[in-house]
């Protein structure tokens, strides 16, 4: 169980730092959209602390069900990070110079493969269907 709390937590707090990346617009002036993707972010980050210190059937669904949205949410980020590598990812109001690079996906795999990791180790221990 150590090991499962500890890559919740590890999860929560990268949810958490790359949402508020998003949120403050660290990569320049960016699309509505974007600082939401980054509240939503951590949100899930905060939701998933709680959870990861209860031990019932309830919380371990809905801890399920928030890291699986987690994990569906990395994709578009990691994807338009390396779509757009070496070009600007700005709206253009106003203009700015920072350049998007693949690297700055690597935060959203990392979470992506945490909470694969978290999500397997629920089915291979069989954890919901123990907590009756």
């Amino acid at each position: 169980m150590a090991v499962d709390r500890g890559l919740k937590l590890i999860l929560s707090a990268l949810c958490i730092i790359v949402g508020f990346l998003y949120y403050w617009e660290v990569f320049g002036q960016t699309e509505e959209s974007v600082a939401r993707w980054g509240l939503i972010s951590i949100i899930s980050g905060l939701v998933i602390i709680p959870f990861s210190f209860f031990n019932n059937k309830v919380a371990k669904i809905l801890t399920t069900s928030i890291i699986a949205v987690v994990v569906v949410i990395q994709i578009p980020p990691i994807i338009l990070w390396f779509v757009f590598h070496g070009s600007g990812i700005t709206d253009g109001t106003p203009p700015s110079d920072f350049v998007a690079h693949w690297l700055y996906s690597f935060p959203h795999i990392m979470i992506t493969v945490i909470g694969l990791l978290v999500l397997y180790y629920y089915l291979k221990t069989n954890t919901i269907k123990e907590s009756y």
